[in-house]
């Protein structure tokens, strides 16, 4: 998608977009620059929480996923790419109703692809070239991981037929792996207003590049259920808006 079209199709779906634009960073390819000059405390981003992809909200990924959950327990990031999945493919949520039009628009702004991608989906020659043998381990062993993911997933896929209407291929592991990057390169941990903590997917907050010195912060406000991108202190006209981002690309914890 063209780098002005994000925003705008962001606030067609409902989100609030200060002033603010895609441009390049002089430093990691695109980033999101001010248009005008930013006080301390202004609102620079808020998205619905409907159009996000969070942990609370991944049990509603299909029946199909769940019976691969309760069959080999999935971790963190691997349940988030299925449910991923689920909203590209407008799968069902746990109601039974197909899941809203606008989540499904919103994974039109993540990449169709990773280039040069996390490094875990080099081909083995590219692996090859790496010079630091534990990240090359730590690389094979990802590969491998959503490798047995998708055997998984294809061995189980029939054992617990849907409840609703949707009937579909169990995903390819291109599918998985696109998915895995995604998650594990883009989503982030968000806090509530009440100090509650979980891992997002936030359409719009994940076009920020990292900075650990980022002047911005980032909450869900539960009253208005609302994901909110917040000055930390006066940012000038032009001026990159980046985020301190906690990734989930190394997981520990499986969903309950």
């Amino acid at each position: 998608m063209p780098a002005d079209g994000a925003f705008r199709l962001l606030s067609s779906l409902g989100a609030t977009v200060g002033s603010l634009s895609i441009n390049v960073s002089p430093t990691a390819g695109r980033g999101v620059f001010t248009t005008a000059a930013v006080a301390n405390g202004e609102t620079l981003l808020r998205v619905p929480k409907r159009l996000a992809l969070a942990t609370p909200e991944i049990a509603w990924a299909s029946e199909r996923i769940s019976a691969v959950n309760d069959a080999v327990g999935l971790h963190e990031h691997e349940a988030m790419a299925c449910a991923l999945l689920e909203r590209c493919d407008g799968g069902a949520d746990e109601t039974g109703r197909h899941a809203c039009q606008a989540t499904r628009k919103c994974t039109r702004l993540l990449p169709s692809i990773f280039v040069p991608g996390p490094a875990w989906i080099w081909s083995d020659e590219h692996l090859e070239l790496l010079a630091s043998p534990p990240l090359k381990a730590r690389c094979r062993a990802r590969r491998a991981s959503v490798q047995r993911l998708s055997e998984n997933i294809h061995r189980l896929w029939h054992r617990r037929p849907p409840s609703t209407c949707v009937s579909r291929a169990a995903p390819s592991y291109g599918s998985l792996a696109w998915a895995v990057a995604a998650v594990t390169s883009r989503a982030m941990v968000a806090a509530t207003s009440n100090g509650r903590r979980f891992t997002a997917l936030v359409p719009g907050c994940d076009l920020l590049n990292h900075d650990a010195t980022s002047a911005v912060t980032f909450m869900i406000d539960d009253e208005s259920d609302e994901y909110i991108i917040r000055a930390a202190a006066d940012l000038p006209v032009g001026a990159e808006v980046t985020l301190s981002l906690i990734h989930i690309s190394e997981p520990t914890r499986r969903t309950p």
